[in-house]
């Protein structure tokens, strides 16, 4: 063993002797190096302690993909190791950092720091498009200053550098303790407020940063419901977040006996777990219903639960990485407000696993920006802010100098007013090649953001025929392929679109034309760059949809599923500006009009009129390249619907020869219950969902043929 690892375990041994802060090590150099310095930590903690997100260092069975970050929600453990080779993703590391206990050690495993910008990660594709590459990553340029300028921040490099700093210990905290069994005053002042209303309960909200203990409390608010002789459900996306609730459970009610996994009885009054979509759930009866890390349940799953129970209690946190995110507070909260006017909505604030004033926390939380929701956000959203409208500029960002400027601002604007927006946002607004920033200033201060990107173009020629008819898909370049498949026109597929991904402005500083402005903005710059057109698509309000009406943008694809996120249906708008892309409109406002017909909630986009298209020649050249590619077995049926009924319209039933008449009847039966697939199912007695496409398609295969 060399003298630097020497030295390490004896920081480390250091580090163990106080009650100290969690700290994080970075470990930077070749993976041999990372592996060899794993080995000495990994002998300094029980293997039981140890988490390791990330598998390009270690591909044994416990290392978990980067992929699975969510299931560590509600784990704790002293050793977390993140295998920065394998990729960079914020919202990963955050909900890593979050399973720490105090006094414990984060580390973050990467090649050389001068290297690590141009590295190519293992996994990157999650935030590039199909044809794109990224050389140079500003992100963690940006990163591997931050790891060197962190006070906290323990580095040892193989190049020799070892910076091994203890930083300051936690002092035991100051007042009065709280009673037993709570760990803070929060949770005892909380538990305290919600038991003595339990009986009569209808809805209560309880939101934390991660590491305050609110699942632990909604397992004591569970016990003391036992002790009511009310039975409880706990509910949540995964299994494993229920083990914090249960250690909570035992706090109140200490007498509690397991008869089942994930099953608890206090003198028959039962507790248990259930996975979210089981048919308990849709009659709860009198039980409590307890939904964990609600965020990262669908808004219309969450929307669903709380109406059917008659009593609920919720906990989450809502940075953004746990599912829906900020959409819990953009779509959700507004929503569970109006649905139980006594909601009783409780926040903890003082940290239960680790120490007040946490250096790990703030680190990342600081290096993702994310500390403006409650910091320079929350003072800048004050009312009737004065705008001069000939002081608002709107610049171009560099990707570069992004994160290291701006971060804050935009990206504290972009989570707090737009529902999908997590800690990731930062690798896509600094790290794609495509990928570009307007931002509206006035005096100085961000007031609105535009993110847009490159789709369709060069790019996607290799594969244009094949998006077009259906057989291939492509990662990123939505717009472009929803597109060329809506109309079956490989030509779609190579326009060059400005898709506008994100756009926001400060709460005070809307219905003031920033938004409006930025748009403009983005226009005159496309027709300078011969961008054939800009698009756009978002979760369908009557108030979004007439913003972007105002702008000269046109629907073209509604959505068949409601966002998980905002429980809305997603709308696709085009703006073109090229001649090329114009020419076409009238078939794309047909193809429009087409699926809104057979659409299973028509009225979300009733503010939009179709004007009928006139050339029967283009509609029917259009439907036949769509049925072709269905019936070639190139193209799902899903995305063939309207054709599939336009050519029930082309023929006359008494025409059709005898042998057919079957096949017409199962195509005309088809479209009626388009929105009641099991009524088909049952009807043809099918075996299942794929077996009733098939069905159809063989059926419409004979139509066809015979008509063409």
């Amino acid at each position: 063993m060399n003298n630097f690892q020497e030295k390490l375990k004896g920081w480390l041994w250091q580090r163990q002797q106080d009650q100290s802060h969690r700290q994080l090590l970075v470990v930077s150099g070749s993976q041999t190096f990372c592996r060899s310095v794993l080995s000495t930590l990994t002998e300094e903690y029980p293997k039981s302690a140890t988490t390791l997100l990330g598998r390009s260092l270690y591909s044994f069975s416990k290392a978990q993909e980067l992929k699975r970050y969510r299931h560590l929600l509600g784990s704790e453990c002293q050793l977390a190791i993140y295998d920065a080779f394998d990729a960079l993703r914020p919202n990963a590391v955050l909900a890593l950092a979050g399973t720490v206990a105090r006094g414990g050690l984060m580390v973050i495993c990467c090649p050389p720091l001068t290297q690590w910008a141009g590295y190519q990660e293992q996994t990157s594709g999650h935030y590039l498009s199909y044809g794109e590459t990224c050389l140079t990553s500003p992100l963690r340029q940006y990163l591997a200053a931050e790891f060197k300028h962190g006070k906290s921040v323990a580095l040892y490099s193989e190049d020799g550098e070892l910076s091994l700093p203890l930083g300051t210990f936690a002092c035991a905290p100051a007042g009065v303790r709280p009673p037993a069994p709570f760990a803070t005053e929060d949770q005892h002042r909380i538990f305290s407020q919600i038991a003595a209303r339990l009986n009569g309960l209808r809805c209560a909200l309880i939101t934390a940063h991660r590491g305050r203990g609110k699942s632990t409390l909604m397992g004591m608010v569970a016990g003391q419901s036992l002790l009511n002789n009310t039975p409880v459900i706990v509910t949540s996306r995964h299994e494993s977040a229920a083990e914090m609730v249960f250690k909570g459970l035992a706090l109140t009610c200490p007498d509690i006996v397991q008869i089942a996994p994930q099953q608890y009885s206090y003198n028959g009054v039962l507790c248990s777990w259930l996975p979210l979509d089981h048919p308990s759930l849709n009659n709860p009866d009198n039980h409590l219903v307890i939904i964990d890390e609600a965020a990262a349940t669908p808004i219309p799953q969450l929307k669903q639960l709380c109406s059917a129970a008659s009593r609920v209690l919720l906990s989450t946190t809502m940075i953004g990485y746990e599912g829906s995110g900020r959409g819990f507070i953009t779509r959700f909260i507004p929503w569970l407000t109006n649905q139980y006017d006594a909601l009783a909505h409780y926040s903890l604030q003082t940290p239960v696993r680790w120490f007040a004033g946490d250096p790990l926390e703030h680190f990342w939380h600081s290096a993702f920006g994310l500390n403006t929701a409650e910091g320079p956000l929350a003072q800048i959203n004050q009312p009737n802010s004065p705008l001069a409208h000939n002081r608002v500029r709107i610049n171009t960002v560099d990707r570069s100098s992004l994160v290291v400027e701006h971060k804050e601002q935009i990206l504290g604007l972009l989570m707090q007013a737009h529902y999908q927006t997590t800690a990731d946002e930062l690798v896509r607004l600094t790290d794609s090649p495509n990928q570009h920033t307007l931002t509206a200033t006035s005096r100085g201060t961000v007031i609105g953001v535009l993110h847009y990107q490159l789709e369709g173009s060069h790019y996607l020629k290799p594969v244009a025929d094949a998006v077009a008819s259906g057989t291939r898909r492509v990662n990123g370049h939505l717009s472009a392929q929803a597109l060329a498949l809506l109309v079956a026109d490989p030509q779609f597929a190579t326009f060059s679109y400005w898709r506008i991904n994100r756009i926001a402005v400060l709460p005070s500083y809307r219905r003031k034309g920033v938004g409006r402005k930025l748009v403009e903005a983005l226009k005159a710059m496309a027709k300078a760059a011969n961008i054939d057109g800009i698009t756009t698509s978002f979760g369908t309000t009557d108030e979004l949809v007439c913003f972007w009406q105002r702008q000269q943008f046109v629907a073209v694809k509604p959505g068949l599923k409601k966002d998980a996120a905002s429980g809305e249906y997603s709308l696709l708008m085009l703006r073109p500006i090229s001649e090329a892309l114009s020419a076409h409109s009238a078939l794309i406002d047909y193809r429009y009009g087409q699926e809104l017909k057979l659409h299973p909630a028509p009225k979300s986009f009733a503010r939009y009129v179709v004007k009928p298209l006139s050339d029967k020649a283009i509609t029917d050249a259009c439907n036949h390249r769509i049925l072709t590619a269905l019936v070639d077995k190139h193209r799902s049926i899903q995305h063939s619907n309207a054709a599939v009924a336009w050519l029930l319209t082309q023929i006359e039933s008494e025409s059709i020869p005898p042998g057919l008449q079957v096949s017409y009847e199962v195509l005309s039966h088809y479209i009626a219950m388009l929105n009641t697939p099991k009524m088909f199912i049952q009807r043809y007695t099918l075996n299942g969902k794929r077996a009733a496409e098939d069905y159809v398609v063989e059926h419409l295969t004979r139509l066809y043929q015979h008509t063409d």
